[in-house]
């Protein structure tokens, strides 16, 4: 399991962002910059969320310190400038978010960073994929988040591919469950999904009668599998 260092001053935007995450990290948060440096070093974060206004510290101090080190950066900031912009590029920040941050938006920025640090083959598809299940309303929080995730991933190479008798025991096996959980879990992510979704963005996904009726498994998944071909040119 990757470990997140949160670092913000506002206890409620880190609580909101460790709730986002939900279990997918080793998740450790900090409020101040006061002996931050310290706790990168004992903490060993594979991944920052570093608060550049933050009181009690110098946050390019703490970037140059670290420079060498193998950690995947976002920064949060009040504003920004095509300055600070180069600056932060520099000494290593992969993404620079405005606040207020959007915590489901942090947790899919953070998901591609992982890849990064994975380095899969399938990098492309799985950043799509997360992309994807954000646009559609799915929180990286919920327990079926990450067999949603692999499902699709999986029918984007096999598109034709049977749900019972291949997808499900596959998921099952890299989630270390059954194939009855992997349904299960998946069924209630959709349907609590679907129960909150934006209808525009459903719209915009699976068509008009999505917003109407909540899809099958099978349904979901070999749609958003069939955009991801289709944005990374697979059927051309």
């Amino acid at each position: 399991m990757r470990r997140v260092l949160l670092t913000d001053d506002l206890e409620e935007v880190l609580d909101d962002l460790t709730n986002a995450l939900g279990d997918h990290f080793q998740v450790y948060t900090c409020q101040t910059g006061r002996g931050l440096t310290e706790v990168i070093e004992n903490f060993r974060p594979d991944l920052l969320v570093l608060d550049l206004s933050m009181p009690g510290y110098d946050p390019f101090d703490v970037l140059r310190s670290i420079q060498n080190q193998n950690i995947q950066i976002v920064a949060t900031c009040l504003g920004v400038t095509d300055y600070l912009a180069q600056l932060l590029d520099e000494l290593g920040v992969r993404w620079l978010m405005v606040k207020p941050i959007q915590s489901a938006v942090m947790a899919v920025r953070l998901l591609e960073l992982e890849l990064l640090l994975d380095d899969p083959p399938d990098r492309a598809i799985r950043s799509a994929v997360n992309d994807l299940l954000l646009q559609a309303g799915v929180p990286l929080r919920r327990t079926g988040y990450r067999p949603l995730a692999e499902s699709i991933v999986f029918a984007v190479a096999d598109p034709e591919c049977s749900m019972v008798d291949r997808l499900y025991p596959h998921v099952a096996q890299i989630c270390g469950t059954t194939a009855g959980s992997v349904d299960i879990s998946m069924r209630r992510c959709i349907e609590q999904t679907f129960k909150f979704r934006k209808p525009y963005a459903w719209k915009r996904l699976f068509g008009s009668s999505a917003t109407e009726k909540c899809p099958s498994n099978s349904a979901f998944i070999k749609q958003l599998a069939h955009i991801v071909r289709k944005q990374l040119h697979f059927d051309t």
